[in-house]
């Protein structure tokens, strides 16, 4: 089970260097970063993960591993355009809290006086 998992994860991690080291030469070589470096990068796995399958695999997974990453960075540039009007997300501006002073923290208990209650209102078990 150990050489199963473990060949598993090398592959997978072959896989995700393949595609870093590509994305990387491309934009280097480009000079910019754009959705071209990581499309290419995706095509470059998927053939290394094509190799050696029946057709129409060597083919299809260039093409499906490409627009993943196409999709990956249309969604990382599109959604915090749409999501910056939602209070947890986005730059700090017009929020009516964020001046506002942190609020106190609640009284510590006082252990002693569960015991020998000196004031009323204190906490005592009592026997």
């Amino acid at each position: 089970m150990a050489s199963i998992v473990g060949r598993k994860t090398a592959y997978a991690t072959l896989l995700g260097a393949v595609f870093c080291a590509t994305d990387a030469y491309v934009e280097n070589a480009r000079g910019k970063h754009d959705m071209t470096g990581g499309m290419i990068a995706g095509a470059v796995t998927g053939v290394v993960f094509g190799l050696g399958r029946k057709m129409p695999q060597p083919v299809a997974w260039p093409l499906a591993f490409a627009a993943t990453a196409a999709l990956a960075d249309l969604a990382g540039e599109v959604l915090p355009k749409y999501m910056s009007d939602y209070r947890i997300y986005g730059p700090v501006k017009d929020r009516e809290n964020w001046g506002d002073p942190v609020p106190p923290r609640p009284p510590i208990l006082d252990t002693g006086a569960a015991v020998r209650p000196s004031a009323p209102g204190q906490f005592w078990r009592g026997y």
